[in-house]
């Protein structure tokens, strides 16, 4: 479930294994982040990378 949102392979989730589907099911990709922030940042800055 983390490695499908983009965790590192190390990453973990202290807790039970209900919660860590929960908060691995509520959080938002990583890859996908970088590339709306990066986006953003280059429509602010008016660059293309």
């Amino acid at each position: 479930m983390l490695r499908l949102q983009g965790f590192p392979e190390d990453y973990q989730i202290i807790g039970s294994y209900q919660a860590m589907r929960k908060l691995a099911g509520n959080s938002v990709a990583i890859p996908c982040v970088m590339a709306v922030v990066r986006e953003v940042l280059n429509a602010m800055l008016g660059k293309v990378l």
